[in-house]
């Protein structure tokens, strides 16, 4: 009998750590498709659609913020169409398999650097070839929430937070959280 309990007790514990570790096994799964450039890979772990609807919505917002801080044009409303046209285009191009490859393997940093030649952070040469993730910190928010927290450099103290989402026992990446508008305004102004 206290064998059998045992290993209930075993295999239940087993279930649980599996269960814990799930999100950390995807986003390292994740990372060596980018690295890989594997497009099917990464399709496999990123909710396209919720992840453009959560794109979408905070650059709106963002705009909207920023028109009702300079509310003095009289082209806003009109201006306001057409940078809700141009964000819903832009991120419907952006948020592909290969344009997320792109993102993540240092191609659009490496256009940064093209443009800052003169001065190359040191996290834009860290990730060069370096690990995506190792300046990242990971938590659950909730059983299907899991959080991928970065402070760099080039955000000015803001976070982009990378949020995955758990449908039964598959992860996937379903939305971006982007910094504060006063920190992107920050890197605008320099």
């Amino acid at each position: 009998m206290t064998k059998r309990v045992l290993f209930v007790a075993l295999v239940v514990i087993m279930a649980a750590g599996a269960f814990v570790a799930q999100p950390y096994i995807t986003v390292y799964r994740y990372q060596a498709a980018l690295k890989s450039g594997d497009v099917d890979r990464i399709n496999e772990y990123i909710d396209y659609p919720a992840l453009r609807h959560s794109l979408k919505t905070q650059i709106r917002l963002m705009f909207i913020k920023e028109m009702a801080r300079d509310s003095k044009t009289a082209f806003g409303p009109l201006a306001m169409g057409f940078v809700g046209l141009f964000a819903d285009k832009m991120i419907d191009v952006l948020i592909t398999p290969e344009g997320m490859a792109a993102m993540f393997s240092g191609e659009f940093r490496a256009l940064g650097e093209e443009i800052n030649a003169d001065h190359p952070s040191e996290e834009t040469q860290h990730h060069a070839g370096g690990d995506l993730l190792s300046k990242c910190s990971f938590s659950y928010q909730f059983p299907s929430r899991f959080v991928i927290s970065s402070k760099s450099d080039t955000t000015k103290g803001g976070e982009i937070k990378l949020i995955f989402r758990r449908n039964w026992l598959v992860w996937k990446l379903s939305a971006i959280q982007l910094p504060p508008l006063s920190h992107t305004a920050s890197i605008k102004a320099q």
